[in-house]
């Protein structure tokens, strides 16, 4: 079952995600951050739930009437190294030194 939510928000260059505890809503996120200075350059891309179990993003946020993307569990497992840049050749390079990393 699971027991995060997210919205992925893009700013043009990359995509942000905002990863927070099932209990808020999705639209309460949205409007919050895009009240903010970095949030009014942002558009909502998708949003969902993520099972911290298994890693995965699945369903849809109703309050925002956005659905979750299969790119979008990649994006969030590979945030801290590639900041939302979604450069998929960068993401595979990132994931086989991390699965390296795993193997020594």
């Amino acid at each position: 079952m699971p027991n995060l939510k997210y919205v992925m928000f893009n700013d043009g260059l990359k995509n942000i995600p905002i990863i927070f505890p099932d209990i808020i809503s999705h639209k309460g996120i949205a409007d919050a951050f895009m009240s903010s200075k970095e949030g009014k350059k942002c558009i909502v891309v998708s949003a969902g739930f993520i099972d911290v179990h298994v890693m995965e993003v699945s369903g849809c946020s109703q309050s925002l009437g956005i659905y979750s993307r299969p790119e979008d569990e990649r994006i969030i497992r590979l945030y801290q190294w590639c900041f939302g840049i979604n450069n998929i050749h960068a993401m595979d390079l990132i994931e086989e030194k991390l699965k390296a990393r795993r193997t020594e």
